[in-house]
């Protein structure tokens, strides 16, 4: 893992999620910063006639949807665990906090 996700992994608490556990909804406000450490996760949108449309697949080390976090918006999108996974969630609000001191 690079020293930066490190770094910001020390900051939040380590979460396991079993597959086909969803980790947001589309229009649910965003409050974590998550950083998907293990396993697999698929951003998707479900369209006017129900079927879903696949995003993007995300795999370690990443970040799942962070833009949403940072600019105060809800998710444009939904996401699920492909797979077991393990993800760092960090509360935004504590973040900022200690980017501010």
């Amino acid at each position: 893992m690079d020293k930066h996700f490190e770094i910001l992994a020390s900051l939040g608490q380590r979460k396991k999620f079993k597959k086909d556990n969803i980790l947001f909804f589309q229009g649910e406000k965003a409050k974590n910063i998550l950083i998907l450490l293990n396993g697999k996760v698929r951003l998707y949108r479900v369209n006017s006639k129900g079927i879903e449309l696949t995003l993007h697949i995300l795999t370690p080390v990443s970040f799942i949807a962070e833009m949403p976090v940072f600019e105060g918006i809800n998710y444009p999108a939904n996401a699920i665990c492909e797979e077991d996974c393990e993800i760092c969630v960090i509360d935004f609000e504590y973040f900022k906090k200690l980017c501010v001191e």
